[in-house]
């Protein structure tokens, strides 16, 4: 007689990285908008600060939800959520592994004089006062490496993985994350090249994952190179 099957008590899947992205669609459309429109904001500081927070309430509310309600209670238990102290060192060093083939790339890209596009922007924008800086550096270094990478290499990661496999995930999740960071450019081949640059960081951050069975080490990687843009970013303004 066969052993009884195991059921895996997790109910959330596929179907919540769809509600978990339109969430984040209508969350950031519905705090931006009236500031936007009306005026009330003299910079884009306080838009970037609500878009950010819109897109919280999706990328981190949303597995918290499922994670609760649908799944073991724990974002420990359900999504790898965890850190073990030797994971700073691993995500620091990965992180300098992906910094140093966009640096390649770059000077690839230079010698066959082709600028590519990038996705720093917002930073950009913001980086002329004081109160844009403490924002978005604290959105880019702090709030956007812990709550993106519990949607992508957690709730995206663990939903494919339980439909299909861990090697499926890693694509998908490294995809998804690599689409939805580009921004508007000028060419299709700065397009194209934004995407390989943001491709790298979205495969260092997957291979974590995929490698140790947790987020701590992808969380740090992700933190390292958002400070790292973000020092880069200021150092060209204030020169």
């Amino acid at each position: 007689m066969p052993p009884p099957a195991v059921v895996d008590p997790r109910r959330w899947g596929m179907g919540d990285i769809f509600w978990g992205l339109g969430i984040v669609l209508l969350a950031s459309t519905l705090l931006t908008l009236p500031v936007a429109v009306s005026g009330v904001a003299t910079n884009g500081v306080w838009v970037t600060l609500l878009g950010a927070l819109g897109t919280w309430i999706g990328f981190a509310g949303w597995p918290v939800y499922c994670s609760w309600v649908k799944g073991l209670g724990t974002l420990k238990a359900d999504f790898g959520f965890r850190m073990e102290w030797y994971d700073l060192f691993l995500g620091v060093a990965a992180a300098v592994g992906a910094l140093v083939v966009n640096v390649l790339l770059g000077v690839i890209e230079q010698q066959i004089d082709v600028r590519p596009e990038t996705n720093t922007q917002i930073l950009s924008d913001n980086a002329n006062t004081g109160l844009g800086v403490l924002v978005v550096g604290a959105i880019a270094v702090l709030g956007a490496p812990i709550f993106e990478e519990l949607f992508f290499r957690g709730l995206t990661f663990g939903a494919v993985e339980k439909r299909f496999n861990r090697w499926a995930a890693f694509v998908v999740s490294t995809v998804l994350f690599t689409l939805l960071h580009a921004q508007p450019a000028s060419t299709w081949l700065g397009l194209g090249l934004m995407l390989v640059h943001i491709g790298v960081l979205g495969v260092t951050f997957g291979l974590l994952r995929l490698v140790t069975g947790r987020l701590g080490p992808s969380i740090v990687a992700h933190m390292t190179v958002n400070g790292f843009a973000t020092l880069v970013v200021l150092a060209t303004s204030i020169g």
